[in-house]
């Protein structure tokens, strides 16, 4: 199936391959608009609206399931609009910006951004995102250029091996993210009683290393390439 959002009026429509309309229907974003529209190969449409949050509908109702914040470095990223779905992450640019922004679906978080303020053009604003069929390869253009940049992103694509130690890492960050807070709760309990401070301190260590015991054992537990 095709997929087409109406900017303004609320309405999509799908099509058969041939462009054949099948139906139509209602949505809601945060900002009631349809900008851009791609597919996570897991049951979910990615939706953007104009605004900083990407919104993700069930594929097979059209609901609306959560939607995430897009940040960068603690600000708000506003504005998404062409959006495109590549191993794992967002690709969004930002209107009447040259940037692509690389996020991560699961909290909104940019992890890359790319400028192509360098590429020739003679119409509008960057907006085009596609992939080429060709791994490791995207389709790039804009609001009337005349041409379609064919590109690779060198530091894109890492390998299954890769994101799964990334993932062991961001995991374990979080874990121990969380033990600090746990900690700095039961040390405001403690007053100013020393021994009490002294076992949370050896407390927090033992778990640390619980964690990063646990992070070596899923790193080594990876696929190899």
């Amino acid at each position: 199936r095709i997929i087409q959002l109406t900017w303004m009026k609320k309405t999509g429509f799908i099509y058969t391959p041939e462009l054949s309309e099948l139906s139509s229907f209602s949505f809601q974003t945060t900002t009631g608009q349809g900008w851009g529209i791609t597919h996570d190969g897991n049951g979910s449409f990615v939706v953007s609206d104009g605004s900083q949050y990407l919104h993700f509908w069930d594929d097979a109702t059209l609901t609306q399931h959560r939607r995430v914040a897009v940040t960068h470095n603690g600000k708000k990223i506003s504005y998404l609009n062409e959006l495109e779905y590549v191993d794992g992450r967002v690709l969004a640019n930002v209107w009447y910006s040259d940037n692509i922004y690389v996020i991560d679906p699961t909290d909104g978080n940019v992890l890359q951004v790319y400028n192509f303020s360098s590429l020739y053009r003679s119409g509008g604003v960057l907006n085009g995102i596609s992939l080429t069929g060709v791994g490791g390869e995207l389709f790039i253009t804009g609001k009337k250029w005349p041409v379609i940049y064919r590109i690779r992103l060198l530091d894109f694509w890492v390998t299954e091996h890769e994101l799964c130690v990334r993932e062991a890492i961001k995991a374990n960050d979080g874990r121990v993210k969380r033990i600090k807070i746990r900690i700095r709760r039961q040390m405001r309990a403690c007053d100013e009683v020393a021994s009490c401070r002294t076992k949370l301190v050896v407390k927090i260590r033992k778990k640390i290393a619980g964690s990063k015991k646990q992070m070596r054992k899923s790193v080594k537990a990876c696929p190899l390439d």
